[in-house]
């Protein structure tokens, strides 16, 4: 087993302990990862009250911050690291998610944003070959943490004089609100790329 393999594996153990912690019923590990993500945004609280019922609802909202995913998590499961990331049979919901305007609207400022960083062959190339990259970008975005750590793992690198355009461009989104119901789809498809 490659050490890519072991290290997400590690990551999801890591992440399925958490959730049986807090939350008083069993769910999927794709539910799991979710949870995990969805406690790790900026605007966590909504998003729990959008995405699970009342029940699971108050125990993630309890145990957010000990179920957050962390950066590391995060650029475990997510990060391209030395192969391209997984994309099984989420492939058609992730391109599906890709069409909807709000995500184009967020991909088209995203890539304006990150425009040096595509500059560089690794990270363009892993831009344009991966709807896993891109939603995952998507969701780095709206995260709490370090943004540029998790795109440089996403992407296959970053280069710092983007800081400045990606926070401004989080900046904005955060003064407009982020689409709950995007970013729980995008949830959605990204915990099941790694389950």
């Amino acid at each position: 087993m490659a050490t890519r393999d072991v290290a997400i594996l590690e990551v999801l153990q890591e992440i399925r302990s958490r959730t049986r912690h807090h939350v008083s019923i069993n769910v999927s590990d794709a539910t799991a990862v979710g949870m995990a993500l969805t406690c790790s945004m900026v605007d966590s609280h909504s998003l729990v009250e959008f995405s699970y019922d009342r029940g699971v609802r108050s125990d993630v909202s309890a145990g957010a911050h000990k179920l957050a995913l962390t950066d590391l998590e995060f650029a475990t499961l997510f990060g391209i690291g030395d192969t391209p990331p997984r994309t099984l049979r989420t492939d058609a919901q992730l391109r599906a998610l890709e069409q909807l305007p709000e995500a184009i609207e967020i991909r088209t400022n995203l890539s304006a944003a990150l425009v040096t960083t595509m500059y560089e062959s690794g990270p363009q190339g892993a831009w344009k070959t991966s709807p896993v990259v891109r939603i995952a970008a998507v969701a780095a975005l709206c995260r709490t943490g370090s943004v540029e750590s998790c795109m440089g793992a996403i992407l296959g690198g970053f280069n710092n004089a983007d800081s400045r355009t990606l926070e401004d461009l989080r900046s904005m989104m955060e003064d407009e609100g982020h689409c709950p119901i995007l970013l729980s789809q995008a949830i959605a498809a990204l915990s099941a790329t790694v389950v």
